[in-house]
Formats: C-alpha cells, structure tokens, sequence
C-alpha cells in the first residue's frame, strides 16, 4: 500500500487500489480486536486511511430478522465504517 503511494506520489501509473480484507482468527480474548484497532491506527497514520476508526459490528448488527432486512442493517454498518475499519467480531461459528 505504501508503495502504491511512492508510485502515485512520482506520477507513475498505478491501478486502482482496493481496500486491503484481513480475517483474524483466535479464541475468544486474544487480542483481535485490539489488532484491528492498532492496526487502524497504523493505517491512519500513514494516510491509507481517511480515519483511525474502528467500527464493530457483531452479527445481528448485519442481520435482520428476514432477508429483506439484512440488506438495510449491512448498508447502514458499512456506511458507518466508511474511511475506517469494519470489524466483523464472531463473524464465523
């Protein structure tokens, strides 16, 4: 990421950069939310990011109660993390 920005930064092309995907696994209070947050920080900092934030988000803050409600709850998440981080806490049984 970093070096796309060197490469934009001397006027070289580049193609479209696309926000980076991470999955943490670990048990439970293993520091994963911590990671994501520090990691926020570290992307912020180094302008990859608009802003340090962190937006959790557990399932049933993704998930409606019917499909056509599940599509609303995510867009709403998603929106809320824009710039930041979405972190998706116990997304995987």
């Amino acid at each position: 990421m970093l070096l796309v920005q060197k490469r934009r930064a001397l006027g070289l092309e580049v193609g479209q950069r696309k926000p980076p995907n991470m999955i943490f696994l670990g048990n439970p209070e293993t520091g994963k939310t911590m990671v994501a947050r520090i990691l926020g920080k570290m992307l912020h900092s180094v302008g990859i990011l608009q802003t340090d934030k962190v937006t959790e988000a557990q399932r049933t803050d993704l998930v409606g109660g019917c499909v056509r409600r599940t599509g609303p709850k995510t867009r709403k998440k998603i929106k809320q993390a824009k710039g930041g981080i979405l972190f998706m806490d116990e997304a995987i049984d």
